[in-house]
């Protein structure tokens, strides 16, 4: 066999766009851009001084998850307001902050919080993380795009990927360590 050389991003890259299973226990692992709010709604518009300072923003969300967990780390701009979103479906008036997800980007530009799934019943939820100026989130909004997980007695029983690239399959370890065996990491 051909061994291919990766870099750690693209292995990265391949692990969070796949998905995979350690055990019997799935794991997934997802790295998102957060994004300035692209709509305009109409109890919060946006002057063009607050929407390009948000555009200046680099966020980043990184996403793991495993058994009943989600861990969420932001990094961005110290000081801005974050909290991890949910819904049945994507559409945005449906999203709302899940219990205890709220956090402040500290000074070093991180945050991080867990969230605990072991309360929600067997659904398809819709996750997104969302960050605003002020713990009201009523200014410079952004958010990530959003991924699917489906949970099965309050645990995560699959990662479905991002909406706009959905995961075809999940590959198990076995089958990953396979086609991990022929990747190098510089």
């Amino acid at each position: 066999m051909k061994k291919e050389i990766k870099t750690r991003r693209e292995a990265l890259g391949l692990i969070g766009k796949t998905g995979i299973f350690l055990g019997a226990v799935p794991y997934f692992f997802v790295s998102l851009k957060i994004s300035p709010e692209n709509e305009m709604n109409s109890t919060s518009e946006l002057s063009q001084v607050q929407q390009d300072k948000t555009r200046d923003v680099q966020e980043k969300a990184v996403i793991s998850g495993s058994g009943s967990r989600l861990n969420v780390t932001i990094n961005g701009k110290p000081g801005r307001h974050y909290f991890v979103a949910v819904a049945a479906s994507d559409e945005r008036e449906n999203y709302g902050a899940f219990p205890n997800s709220k956090g402040i980007i500290n000074t070093k530009g991180s945050g991080s919080v867990v969230v605990d799934l072991k309360n929600v019943a067997n659904s398809r939820i819709y996750v997104k993380v969302v960050t605003g100026e002020t713990d009201k989130f009523n200014s410079q909004l952004a958010e990530t795009e959003a991924f699917i997980i489906t949970l099965k007695e309050g645990a995560i029983d699959t990662f479905e990927g991002v909406v706009s690239r959905p995961v075809v399959k999940m590959t198990t370890v076995a089958s990953a360590a396979t086609a991990c065996s022929n990747i190098k990491l510089r």
